[in-house]
């Protein structure tokens, strides 16, 4: 729908364009039409797309040549298809990773962190070791871990926090927060309380780290230390096995997906 005001005191007639691109910018579909519009009135055009099929569009509207509009509509999200583009030995490279991080004991240790703690929930500071990063060691990661004081099963929701900034004080749960949820923050190698004193980075960029090998990059560890997570929470007496969530932003995001 187009809604067009007239602010004049004389009814106008004018030509109006719909505009239908691919999120590229390649043309779709041009759509023109002309209507009138009383002295200080409004009027809404309905306008037809027609068939489009599944994908992103971008369209643009113009009044009497004049661009007054544009935005981004989606049809049928769910039925976008991407022709896969992974590698050959993807699926072997990723099973493999998993088998590695099987290997490497979690020696989970948890600290109570007394300034977080009250009646309802014990904060911890946990430790766990994850695969190694190409130099031969297993690698020890941390967060921060809430749960209820009470007794029996509770949901619980991973944390996977965003890609570094390096001066941000790392974020803590309190005890009171999320009373009736198990709640872990990862900080993956390298990053957040694995970047503050008396912790240092390894990994200079993060991004960029290990690019020489597929077997050391970064990510292939980080995103173990994300399965070490969801190990850590099904270990846990207090987790309810079969609700456990997981959210984040930017980088998390990522690791949320992944």
């Amino acid at each position: 729908r187009i809604t067009l005001k007239n602010p004049t005191t004389e009814e106008k007639t004018v030509p109006y364009t719909l505009i239908v691109t691919t999120y590229k910018l390649q043309a779709v579909k041009t759509l023109n039409g002309t209507t009138s519009v009383e002295a200080g009135g409004t009027k809404t055009e309905d306008v037809a797309l027609g068939e489009l099929s599944s994908g992103f569009y971008h369209l643009t509207v113009t009044v009497d040549g004049e661009m007054i509009r544009a935005f981004n509509i989606g049809i049928d999200p769910e039925g976008v298809v991407s022709a896969p583009d992974m590698q050959p030995d993807f699926a072997q490279f990723w099973q493999q990773a998993r088998t590695d991080l099987a290997a490497v004991a979690p020696d989970y240790q948890l600290t109570k962190l007394e300034d977080k703690s009250t009646s309802k929930r014990t904060v911890y500071l946990v430790e766990m070791k994850s695969v190694g990063d190409g130099t031969g060691s297993e690698v020890v990661i941390r967060g921060y871990y809430a749960e209820p004081t009470a007794g029996g099963t509770y949901p619980a929701v991973i944390h996977y926090q965003g890609y570094d900034g390096g001066t941000a004080t790392p974020w803590c749960m309190g005890g009171n927060d999320n009373p009736e949820w198990c709640e872990l923050i990862l900080s993956p190698r390298g990053q957040v309380i694995n970047n503050r004193p008396p912790y240092t980075n390894a990994y200079g960029d993060w991004f960029g780290y290990g690019m020489d090998h597929q077997d050391h990059y970064y990510y292939r560890g980080a995103y173990m230390d994300v399965v070490r997570a969801i190990d850590f929470m099904m270990s846990r007496e207090k987790v309810q096995k079969q609700n456990v969530f997981a959210e984040g932003a930017s980088q998390g995001g990522a690791f949320t997906l992944a």
